[in-house]
């Protein structure tokens, strides 16, 4: 028995290729181009911000050292050594923050060595200023505590604790205020990062917006142009999504991702720069924590790109079944069908659902490892370098601000690696797009189109065949010629080819063989737009558009109201149009569910008639019609038909007893062809039919 729950409605979409391709980035920036005056000027913004990020640690690193925790220790050495203090003999006062990096290496080794002593000291250097003449007299009032070595004083930092705090603010006044001054700089560099980053998001949104503007302007466009062939293949509700879903996950991996890869890529490279100029053991040590990081993004990459893949197929999946059902929901609901449907589309949900699951599964797992493996960086960072600032060969401004680095060096890491999910929901959206876009049309078109002008009317089909699915023909070698303003009805079996005879006329698909002729030429050389104008169909299944009724009469020609009135009365639609109280300016709700099918029957006769084509094709356009307003619209018919080639396709024989002639036509051939009274002595086809619609009663 088959699985009624599988969901095989629609054909699957197929296989795609890598989740990240190349082409198709390049095809996304191109189509970016014009835009690209605003990309150039976020990018330059970027590298603003990404300076300004830079530099704020090391203005962190420079109050520190500078100010806040100024410390010296003792070394005996005869040798000059730069940024040091001579003190006498000797003997230099030794500030690690004051040394070149060599000599911060160097340090270690006197470390190791027990040159350094062990005592640290908090200095200052006399300048003559009044600041520093109020700092000489703290140390003069309590000399027991101070040495003094010229103009420079010296006091062990765990005798501060024995000074009041009075006294320390005096001794401290320059470092408050240089911490004062680091302080409003730096808020004055975040304050022109807060703008910088401001204008940045503004230029990049802006750009993303109208990327998707046009890009979701130029699938619809395709949409409008394409083949009938392509829609027999898609359902409406995958290719919603590709005009929705699919450009806004494209738009937000512009915004998202492409966006910041760039400032990423740049500020990794800095970091990287920077780290090593300010300790490169340290900067070794946070490396050792990047081989991790990689070995799991592409763990991660394998597993989370087909769950994407099917999350994007299952999301067209659930659209196009919703679609479906939402347009079905007046047959669904009178053959109550609402439970069954209702547990089809839980299936397709909870396949959805799956889907989601996995992703967040996936991330959970994910998310949290990133963030242990920087957090063990950064452990490993405070250890080493903790140990360097106790042992004195490494400034505490130089261990803050790399370990603020080293955060700012992580989280774009991070930052990559978790919009690899937009990455990939992104690269899935960018396959199905372009997929639709290179979409090769069916129908092809004449490079230099014959201009017949306004067509006579004169349609010929030679030994014409037709298959909509390869190998099962529909129409098997179709001949015959209507002459302009002659009246023919074509009657058949349902699935004997009839519709599929007025589609090929108005070159909705193209033939497989043979030739379709108006006025004497095949209707491939013809532009399209001209051969589709010259013809007027009226369905059976009338669609109206959301709008008011004069809108959906002259859709996209140009007619006064007027004019749209005076149609109106000739077709008897202006019957029930004064009716509404907005009359011509009623609204009609979507697909015309408020009105009945005569009134939307007389609405589509009125709009044939406003474009006035030489040729009018009717298919069913009397079908399921109430007395009355059949009365109504056989009257209509025959103004509309009137000096006009008419090709009429019915059920109901008896509204077609008066045209020219009438072709049988059963499994894809015509087998009769003549005048109702003719066929009738025929005693064939037709003749079986009428009688089957008379009920067996003689004719």
């Amino acid at each position: 028995m088959p699985d009624h729950d599988q969901h095989n409605e629609f054909a699957e979409e197929s296989a795609l290729g890598n989740i990240y391709d190349a082409k198709l980035v390049k095809r996304l920036l191109l189509l970016m181009r014009p835009y690209r005056w605003y990309i150039a000027l976020a990018i330059a913004v970027l590298i603003l911000v990404t300076a300004f990020e830079l530099v704020l640690p090391y203005i962190t690193k420079e109050a520190i050292d500078r100010y806040i925790k100024v410390s010296g220790r003792k070394m005996a050495t005869t040798q000059e050594i730069p940024g040091t203090f001579r003190l006498a003999g000797d003997t230099v006062l030794v500030d690690v923050a004051r040394l070149s990096r060599e000599q911060q290496y160097q340090a270690g080794g006197w470390e190791k060595q027990g040159k350094l002593e062990k005592a640290s000291y908090y200095y200052f250097v006399s300048d003559g200023s009044d600041r520093a003449k109020r700092a000489v007299e703290v140390t003069q009032g309590n000399s027991a505590l101070f040495q003094q070595y010229g103009d420079l004083y010296l006091i062990e930092y765990h005798h501060l604790k024995k000074l009041p705090p009075s006294e320390i603010a005096v001794l401290r006044q320059k470092d408050i205020k240089g911490v004062l001054d680091f302080g409003m700089l730096f808020l004055l560099l975040l304050t022109i990062s807060f703008v910088l980053n401001f204008v940045q998001i503004i230029l990049v949104q802006l750009v993303g917006q109208r990327f998707m503007h046009s890009l979701r302007l130029r699938v619809f466009a395709k949409l409008q142009s394409i083949d009938m062939a392509f829609f027999d293949r898609n359902p409406v509700g995958r290719l919603v999504t590709r005009a929705t879903n699919d450009v806004d996950a494209i738009n937000e991996a512009f915004v998202s991702v492409f966006a910041q890869l760039f400032r990423d890529i740049l500020l990794v490279l800095a970091l990287m720069v920077v780290m090593l100029l300010l300790d490169v053991k340290l900067s070794l040590v946070a490396y050792l924590t990047i081989p991790l990081i990689v070995l799991w993004t592409i763990f991660f990459r394998i597993k989370a790109r087909d769950i994407y893949r099917n999350i994007r197929v299952r999301l067209a999946r659930l659209n196009a079944t919703l679609q479906e059902n939402l347009s079905g929901i007046r047959v669904i609901q009178i053959f109550q069908r609402e439970k069954e449907n209702i547990r089809r589309f839980g299936n397709i949900n909870d396949d959805f659902l799956k889907s989601s699951l996995q992703e967040v599964l996936v991330m959970s797992f994910f998310r949290p490892m990133v963030e242990i493996i920087s957090a063990v960086g950064l452990a490993l960072i405070i250890y080493y370098g903790g140990g360097k600032v106790i042992a004195s060969t490494l400034s505490l401004g130089t261990l803050v601000a790399f370990t603020t680095y080293l955060r700012m060096f992580f989280r774009p890491i991070q930052e990559l690696t978790e919009s690899y999910t937009v990455l990939q929901s992104a690269m899935a959206s960018s396959e199905r797009v372009f997929q639709l876009l290179d979409e090769p049309s069916r129908i092809s078109l004449a490079e230099k189109p014959v201009d017949i002008g306004r067509p006579r009317g004169e349609i010929e089909f030679k030994e014409v065949i037709f298959e909509y699915v390869p190998g099962e023909p529909v129409l098997k070698k179709v001949s015959f010629k209507v002459s302009p303003g002659e009246r023919i009805a074509f009657v058949g079996a349902t699935g004997s080819g009839k519709t599929t005879i007025i589609n090929l006329i108005a070159r909705l698909y193209d033939i497989k063989s043979g030739q379709i002729l108006l006025d004497g030429v095949d209707i491939r050389e013809l532009d399209i737009q001209k051969l589709r104008s010259s013809l007027g169909v009226v369905m059976q299944d009338v669609f109206l558009f959301s709008g008011d009724i004069k809108g959906n009469i002259r859709l996209n020609k140009l007619l006064s109201d007027q004019e749209v009135i005076d149609i109106s009365r000739q077709v008897h639609a202006d019957t029930f149009i004064k009716r509404f109280p907005g009359q011509y300016g009623e609204e009609v709700k979507e697909r015309g569910v408020t009105l009945s099918v005569g009134e939307r029957q007389l609405l589509s006769f009125a709009r044939a008639l406003a474009f006035d084509p030489p040729v009018l094709v009717l298919d069913e356009a009397t079908a399921n019609i109430d007395t009355p307003t059949e009365k109504l619209i056989q009257d209509a018919l025959a103004k509309l038909m009137q000096g006009r080639t008419s090709i009429v396709i019915a059920h109901r024989l008896s509204t077609i007893k008066h045209v020219d002639r009438i072709y049988v036509i059963h499994k894809g051939e015509i087998r009769e062809s003549g005048s109702h009274q003719e066929l009738l002595k025929k005693r064939g086809l037709y003749h079986s039919l009428y009688q089957l619609q008379l009920g067996g009663e003689p004719i």
